[in-house]
């Protein structure tokens, strides 16, 4: 079972939420582009950054399960569930904190990436070693 790691925790404001009274699907997709800093940050891979290079996002799956609520406390566990050549995946999980009820998940892909040459790169050794510390 790959490691999870606490990745956000936070409270959803008035500002978070929507017509509905309910946390907007941009304030989701904030919340989980957090998470995946704070996981580049937790395993790493944030200085594996070269000039021209980097990490960046090719696919991402947002699935909503519950509805969030302003005052709702929750965090995020993001965990590395598989990686390639070129690429690895991080699965997120949204939790309401107290309940402890899933209510959001993320899929998200990413591919080390040659910015001059648009086109995704072989991770450097060191990268793919570091990733597979996570699996």
């Amino acid at each position: 079972m790959p490691k999870k790691i606490l990745t956000y925790k936070g409270v959803v404001q008035a500002r978070d939420c929507n017509a509905n009274n309910h946390m907007s699907m941009t304030q989701y997709i904030d919340k989980f582009d957090q998470a995946g800093q704070r996981f580049m940050l937790e395993t790493g891979l944030v200085h594996f950054k070269n000039e021209g290079q980097g990490i960046v996002t090719i696919e991402q799956n947002t699935k909503y399960l519950k509805e969030a609520f302003e005052g709702d406390f929750m965090d995020i566990r993001s965990s590395l569930i598989r990686i390639g050549n070129k690429a690895f995946t991080v699965f997120h999980e949204m939790f309401n904190a107290d309940s402890e009820e899933l209510i959001s998940t993320m899929t998200i892909v990413f591919t080390f990436f040659d910015k001059n040459n648009k086109r995704a790169l072989p991770f450097p050794k060191g990268m793919r070693d570091k990733l597979l510390t996570e699996i």
